[in-house]
């Protein structure tokens, strides 16, 4: 019966890499159009936000496509020690008053959270992946024998500042490519408060001493 086990689970890991080959295959094929550049001279891109927020979804693609033993071994080969990961989550929560009012909401608030509401999940999602991901990276590498690689996951979020003036303000600064002196200094100081207060950030630094 182990064996079996071991068969169905061999299978299966082959299986959903394969389709993850096949995935990275057409997204190759359809890159490749771009680069005649005399045949499409423009390209319009779309903020990254609405599909992958935080960044991380790519690095979580990869360790889906190889094994971790794989992803261990060619490591090991670079020599490295430590890996540091330091996700900065700088989502908003504008205070919203459209609840104290038996007014239908404006154009501008149902299309905003029409955006949101998903980006802000699917990063939820993403960021607990990745943390369940270095869990389970620095548990086989404390079962390896020698020089062990460890993942130091920092996860920064606006939303985990303590409660105050600060926090209320850093949370409302909107969406923009031009920030005013005060909000940069009040995200400068959001910065410094976060990464003080975070205890992976602290065993990171630790580790490189």
């Amino acid at each position: 019966m182990p064996c079996r086990k071991q068969e169905r689970s061999i299978d299966a890991s082959a299986t959903k890499n394969h389709l993850l080959l096949n995935n990275f295959v057409a997204m190759q094929k359809r890159m490749e159009h771009y680069q005649k550049s005399t045949e499409r001279p423009y390209l319009h891109l779309v903020d990254g936000g609405l599909t992958d927020n935080s960044g991380l979804a790519s690095l979580l693609d990869m360790s889906n496509l190889l094994s971790m033993r794989k992803l261990y071994a060619d490591l090991k080969n670079y020599n490295l020690r430590n890996i540091i990961v330091v996700n900065v989550n700088a989502q908003n929560e504008r205070t919203s008053d459209i609840d104290k009012s038996a007014d239908i909401p404006g154009i501008k608030d149902v299309v905003n959270t029409v955006i949101n509401v998903p980006i802000d999940k699917a990063t939820e999602s993403t960021v607990l992946r990745s943390q369940k991901f270095a869990d389970q990276w620095n548990a086989y590498a404390k079962r390896k024998k020698g020089t062990k690689i460890k993942i130091y996951f920092v996860n920064l979020s606006l939303k985990n500042l303590p409660e105050g003036q600060l926090k209320n303000d850093v949370l409302n600064i909107g969406t923009s490519f031009y920030l005013p002196e005060s909000d940069v200094d009040k995200l400068r100081e959001a910065a410094r408060i976060l990464l003080e207060q975070s205890k992976e950030y602290h065993a990171a630094l630790k580790a490189l001493q």
